[in-house]
């Protein structure tokens, strides 16, 4: 699976887990086929529950440091 946990050092009760697709239909794929085996996981650990927020990650700096260094 993945999935990358952060833990925050500020609240060590709190985690987040991200996961990173390339394209939306990866995400859905995932959403479909692999998010209740990570839920089910991690449930049993959890106080409150899942909040599952889609965000775009902007990779333009990442995109001029790769061609700056080609």
């Amino acid at each position: 699976m993945n999935v990358i946990n952060m833990e925050v050092e500020t609240e060590p009760a709190k985690v987040y887990l991200m996961s990173i697709w390339h394209t939306k239909v990866d995400a859905k794929k995932y959403e479909k086929e692999s998010f209740a085996k990570v839920k089910a996981m991690y449930e049993p650990f959890l106080t409150m529950p899942i909040v599952v927020r889609p965000c775009k990650v902007d990779d333009t700096a990442f995109k001029q440091v790769t061609t700056a260094a080609a």
